[in-house]
């Protein structure tokens, strides 16, 4: 059975987060890009909107070329072979979309939202992944709180089980990007627990994880002993949940 292995696995000394398995669903998700604002940032031309939606259409583009789309994509969209190449398409188009910043929200939601399944799946894998922009450039602290963090947790409410196991695999991940990203992944944190009875057991597995892994950041991080004290115990709550009745146990400790 396939591992999924989250990047902030190898951190987790301290508590010790796992990896879920997940098995593909052939459900859709309703297209919920309503519930995007759909007014960009003061300042953001028309000439700007045009581009971004051009772009957002090039990546879907190249994401679903008939050589692309007829390759297997059975499993975890992060293991398949069409999800590999979907990542390879569109790897281009994304950073220049997310180089517009918070302005490009509402055509990435769209596409986190698409009508297949394998595009939505690899678009919130590749907006997790990408972390310069479109010149080469680091992202900006900032635009990862208000672009990314933002998209993904709104998609823990996605209908598609692989986009809200993804989302909570990317917030889990920035809570080492910097204390800003931390100090505003404890916004996060209830909305990871109301996953806590998800249908889904992987997805319950991956947001007990995160979860565990954000607070064990907070605890390492806090800057009094009372805010220490505060994660100790959040700590010693979701230790005390197995894991969110996921089925998965814990891995072995890092050696």
């Amino acid at each position: 059975m396939r591992m999924p292995c989250l990047g902030w696995l190898i951190l987790s000394a301290v508590m010790g987060i796992g990896c879920q398995s997940k098995s593909d669903s052939d459900s859709s998700t309703a297209s919920s890009s309503s519930t995007s604002s759909d007014t960009v940032e003061t300042g953001t031309s028309t000439g700007d909107v045009t581009k971004m939606a051009q772009t957002a259409e090039q990546l879907r583009a190249a994401m679903t070329a008939p050589e692309i789309m007829k390759l297997d994509s059975d499993g975890m969209a992060d293991s398949t072979l069409r999800g590999l190449r979907q990542r390879e398409a569109g790897d281009s188009f994304m950073r220049q979309l997310i180089s517009n910043g918070k302005a490009a929200d509402s055509e990435i939601w769209k596409l986190m939202n698409d009508e297949d399944e394998s595009v939505r799946r690899s678009v919130t894998i590749l907006l997790e992944k990408g972390r310069v922009d479109a010149a080469g450039k680091p992202l900006e602290i900032q635009m990862i709180l208000d672009l990314h963090i933002p998209l993904f947790e709104r998609a823990l409410e996605s209908d598609d089980e692989q986009v809200r196991y993804f989302a909570c695999n990317a917030l889990g991940n920035f809570s080492t990007w910097s204390d800003g990203c931390l100090e505003r992944l404890t916004e996060t944190l209830p909305k990871l627990r109301e996953l806590k009875d998800d249908p889904d057991k992987d997805v319950r597995g991956v947001a007990w994880a995160a979860s565990n892994f954000i607070t064990s950041e907070l605890s390492r991080k806090a800057a009094t002993p009372e805010a220490r004290a505060s994660a100790v115990k959040a700590l010693e709550q979701l230790n005390q949940e197995n894991r969110w009745d996921s089925g998965n146990s814990d891995p072995e400790p890092a050696k």
